[in-house]
């Protein structure tokens, strides 16, 4: 009968052990990890006294942080740790379908459209007329000549007709700029039915002159410019005057004079090969007084009008 008693009691404490145990999994597993525990500082204790070295102490385990993840918006709610019973599918998507969505109404797409313009020909990114033409220039050219009168001091004026000449022109390109030296000569006849007491008379006017030039030339296109320039010089001028006296009897005068002039032109200049070109201009000439002992002609501005070609290098 003690003997029964006795196993009864060993069976009712295993079971209240067992119980006691199985309801708190924890307190097992911390049971099962300090066992093992010890048993690494036995074996650790026991390599120490082989190898003389320090055997290692308590292993305390780091103790475990509760961490909440909340979002960075006020509105949305925070993402709370899910717990051991529930599954990792369902968690996650949880979490995922308590994100707001795209705010579709308050995006704003802004579109930046870029004009290419490269290529195009402006004054300041295009070539300049050295690039285009080269340094120097000649520029030989005829000489047209608008008719002007001629005014004699006290007595009279007389008629011009249509004139001529011909012109040089030696330059130097910088950039866009000019340097250049002209030399011309022009020629035109005038006259007059009733000069002097119903007396007629014609003759004729040369000028020789010489003038420095200072310009500037715009390049239109790869082809064709434009150019301005001012300049200042010498020149001689002759004026013969011839007038019928009598029957038989003409008086001739022949006087020259010179003085400073200055020159104002205006060209359009193409070129048609590398070396060659051609240009249209006009030019504005002042002719200086012509004094002589009997008679005198005063100083005029004439219209010139030029026809040539330039040679480039």
């Amino acid at each position: 009968m003690k003997y029964k008693l006795v196993i009864h009691l060993l069976l009712l404490l295993q079971i209240t052990y067992a119980v006691a145990f199985a309801q708190s999994g924890k307190a097992d597993r911390d049971e099962y990890f300090r066992r093992m525990e010890l048993r690494a500082i036995e074996l650790s204790r026991k390599m120490a006294e082989l190898t003389g070295s320090e055997p290692v102490g308590i292993i305390k385990p780091r103790a475990e942080e509760q961490m909440e993840l909340l979002s960075t918006e006020t509105n949305l709610p925070p993402m709370v740790e899910s717990s051991p019973d529930s599954s990792s599918g369902s968690s996650v998507q949880d979490s995922y379908d308590a994100l707001p969505g795209p705010a579709e109404d308050n995006q704003t797409i802004i579109v930046k459209q870029y004009e290419d313009k490269v290529g195009e020909n402006t004054l300041f990114s295009q070539s300049t007329t050295e690039e285009l033409k080269g340094t120097y220039y000649l520029r030989p050219s005829f000489v047209f000549q608008a008719p002007f009168e001629s005014a004699v001091n006290g007595v009279n004026s007389l008629d011009g007709q249509f004139g001529h000449g011909i012109g040089v022109v030696v330059g130097r390109r910088i950039e866009n700029w000019t340097l250049s030296a002209r030399f011309g000569h022009t020629h035109q006849e005038f006259s007059n039915g009733n000069f002097y007491l119903g007396v007629p008379a014609d003759g004729d006017v040369e000028t020789l002159s010489f003038t420095a030039n200072i310009g500037v030339s715009v390049p239109l296109n790869q082809k064709l410019s434009f150019e301005a320039s001012f300049g200042l010089g010498f020149t001689t001028v002759s004026h013969s005057l011839a007038m019928v006296l009598a029957p038989g009897i003409n008086s001739l005068d022949v006087l020259s004079d010179s003085g400073f002039s200055y020159e104002l032109s205006l060209f359009l200049d193409y070129s048609f090969s590398e070396r060659l070109s051609a240009f249209l201009g006009y030019r504005l000439a002042g002719i200086p007084e012509n004094k002589g002992m009997t008679i005198a002609f005063d100083s005029v501005s004439t219209h010139l009008f030029e026809l040539g070609l330039g040679i480039n290098f």
